[in-house]
């Protein structure tokens, strides 16, 4: 019962933030810093398997906040089909808030609200599955093994994980 509790903390503070910070990079982190960080290692390491993934390949951020990774990918990276998921319907709502901002059709970026706990998609699977810091917002070892689990059963066949988490 703890474990319920403590995730139900987790969803009010991230639904906190989604409220008070909405598209700003704010609502998913405190430094911008950290940001770049992150999205230079994100954009390197898909740069790197570039040569093995199809040109329209569907990417899945699980834990998306609102958006920035994917739309940051999305400029260097076009031609990929962008799926992002966040268990924070606030965050989701940024997310299309912006994407609509940006004149993106949601053929090339769309999002919906899902947990990584009970990972329902709407493509069966994908060529690349990234998270950036998700799966420490899971209190115990057995939700962030029932995550990966998840995880695993959503991607293709030679597909790739990237996990960008803190420890």
């Amino acid at each position: 019962m703890k474990d319920k509790f403590d995730l139900i903390q987790i969803h009010e503070h991230w639904k906190n933030w989604a409220i008070t910070y909405g598209t700003e990079l704010r609502a998913t982190t405190k430094t911008g810093t950290a940001k770049l960080i992150e999205l230079a290692e994100l954009k390197k390491t898909i740069s790197s398997l570039k040569e093995s993934l199809p040109i329209n390949s569907r990417i899945l951020e699980i834990g998306c906040g609102n958006g920035y990774n994917i739309f940051s990918l999305h400029e260097v990276f076009p031609n990929y089909r962008y799926q992002g998921i966040d268990f924070i319907e606030e965050m989701i709502m940024s997310a299309e808030k912006l994407r609509k901002s940006k004149l993106i059709d949601n053929e090339s970026i769309c999002f919906d609200v899902g947990n990584v706990l009970n990972l329902e998609c709407p493509v069966e699977q994908y060529d690349l599955i990234f998270t950036v810091r998700c799966l420490i917002n899971l209190n115990t070892d057995s939700l962030q093994m029932k995550a990966i689990a998840n995880i695993a059963e959503k991607i293709k066949s030679g597909g790739y994980f990237l996990m960008l988490e803190n420890s």
